[in-house]
């Protein structure tokens, strides 16, 4: 009989303990939770153009768009000074903006050029603890010129500096280091620059 009796009470005890052990388990794991968050992947996007060559207070964009005389610069366009780019361009003609959707530019015959896109971006576009110039990408075409599609044009930082509010980079396009020039008659049309941020 207290044999029966011990057994009773070993079994019970296991069940007991078997249950306290599914207690705990359930208020341990009750107190862990999950939160799944989608992140939208990060993609380029196209930086609407602003008018009188400002973006805006704050804003990244194109600030300029030069056609620079080749020889000017040591064929690098490796300053942040708009007055400098200008005087560089009034050799061949003078900069445009990008106020009006078309404007006419009169280039020297013969003479060859460069053409340069200044922007600047600002932290929503570029910044991630640092500026990174690479968040940032400007692309040409005019097809007058052989660029038929949009082309990533190359980059010179001329502006990076931690404390500032804005990362300033000037895209250029020197045709393969030969640089563009226009024959008598030549006109070009549809010359496309356009910024994208990567964010």
């Amino acid at each position: 009989m207290q044999s029966k009796l011990r057994s009773i009470l070993k079994a019970g005890g296991l069940v007991y303990s078997i249950c306290i052990g599914l207690v705990v388990g359930i208020l341990f794991f009750s107190g862990l939770s999950t939160t799944m968050e989608y992140v939208a992947p990060k993609s380029w996007h196209i930086i609407a153009l602003a008018s009188e060559a400002n973006p805006g207070a704050g804003k990244g964009g194109i600030l300029e768009v030069y056609f620079i005389n080749f020889s000017a610069p040591g064929k690098v366009p490796n300053v942040n000074l708009t007055t400098t780019m200008e005087g560089w361009a009034a050799t061949v003609g003078y900069s445009g903006w990008n106020n009006t959707a078309t404007y006419t530019q009169k280039l020297r015959q013969g003479v060859k050029f460069y053409i340069v896109c200044r922007v600047r971006g600002n932290a929503t576009m570029c910044k991630r603890t640092v500026w990174q110039d690479t968040d940032l990408r400007c692309r040409f075409s005019c097809a007058g010129l052989g660029y038929a599609s949009l082309t990533n044009m190359s980059r010179y930082v001329s502006g990076n500096n931690s404390g500032w509010s804005m990362l300033y980079v000037n895209f250029y396009i020197n045709n393969s280091n030969a640089g563009f020039s226009l024959t008598k008659g030549q006109t070009i049309t549809n010359v496309v620059t356009e910024l994208d941020a990567y964010y």
